[in-house]
């Protein structure tokens, strides 16, 4: 409202406006400092894209960047450093139950180790960037003909535990991806009876392994 009324000429505000002016993302930064100190991981991880954002404006707005500013892209990797170093620590990794019919999994920098126990999955949703996660079907018994897994994986680790006789039918949109099939009798042919997991969405420059139940066995006996 100060900027706008000075300039308007509405009030005569003098070197105020041209301070507000010119020193405006400091209110950006301020904001991300605040959500930092108001203290958990998706606070600290918003705080620091926004005293980014501020960080850069007000370069810009002092005329102290020349050039094209793409060529300071590695700023960003020193915001992942920065998140990774203070916010992994804390993101020990987690195990929990699922019992729900259709999952809701959404991870942010943080290894997790699911198991989903529905007698009656039908699938749900599935988010992750930057984490490494196990979720073992194994005890889903009396699933569903047809699920569909709607999937948004960024910069991710994934290992899905699958029944032997569950066809993947695979639709994601891969961008620098791997996605394998690992269990020892392969996918289950097109055409029979075998519940299907349909996997839709999109995965970026991460890796998903179809696994079988017995190695997530012999993963927990090796942890023990």
């Amino acid at each position: 409202m100060l900027l706008l009324f000075g300039i308007f000429d509405i009030l005569n505000l003098g070197s105020l406006v041209d301070l507000l002016s010119k020193f405006w993302p400091l209110i950006v930064i301020a904001t991300g400092v605040g959500k930092i100190v108001s203290g958990g991981s998706r606070r600290f991880s918003e705080g620091l894209v926004m005293i980014a954002v501020g960080v850069v404006l007000q370069i810009v707005m002092l005329g102290i960047v020349t050039g094209d500013l793409f060529r300071y892209w590695p700023v960003l990797l020193m915001i992942m450093g920065l998140w990774m170093i203070f916010v992994q620590p804390k993101n020990s990794v987690i195990e929990r139950t699922i019992s729900d019919s259709e999952i809701d999994i959404s991870q942010t920098v943080r290894g997790s180790l699911l198991t989903v126990d529905s007698p009656a999955f039908t699938g749900g949703r599935f988010r992750t960037l930057l984490s490494a996660v196990e979720c073992d079907f194994g005890p889903c018994t009396s699933a569903a003909r047809f699920m569909k897994l709607r999937c948004s994986i960024r910069a991710s680790r994934i290992c899905l535990y699958l029944p032997e006789d569950w066809r993947v039918e695979d639709a994601l949109h891969q961008s620098g991806a791997s996605v394998k099939d690992k269990r020892a009798l392969g996918n289950p042919p097109d055409g029979t009876d075998a519940p299907e997991l349909q996997l839709e969405g999109t995965i970026q420059f991460s890796s998903l392994m179809i696994c079988d139940i017995e190695d997530s066995e012999e993963n927990e006996g090796e942890g023990n």
